[in-house]
């Protein structure tokens, strides 16, 4: 999924685990997401590292959290951005 194309938490749940299935491959199916994010960010302080960390974290809230706690604008927007960044794909 395009990062433009991110507008519910579904969606962020599905770029997020096709990201990890890209970049981690096959065993990223049985991985936590913190440690996903470990993996496509890598571990030297980098904006990769950064921007992976906080879509870990927005795909924890958009997977875990209650149905009433949906993701805000702000959140889809920095969902975006952190995925554009991620895939090396342009950024406005």
């Amino acid at each position: 999924m395009a990062p433009a194309g991110i507008r519910t938490a579904a969606d962020l749940i599905r770029a997020f685990e096709h990201l990890a299935l890209v970049v981690v491959g096959y065993r990223a199916r049985s991985r936590h997401h913190r440690a996903l994010a470990e993996l496509i960010g890598g571990a030297e302080p980098t904006d990769r590292r950064f921007a992976a960390e906080d879509l870990a974290q927005l795909y924890e809230v958009a997977r875990y959290a209650p149905p009433q706690d949906e993701l805000t604008e702000t959140d889809v927007e920095r969902a975006r951005r952190d995925l554009m960044l991620l895939t090396g794909e342009p950024t406005a």
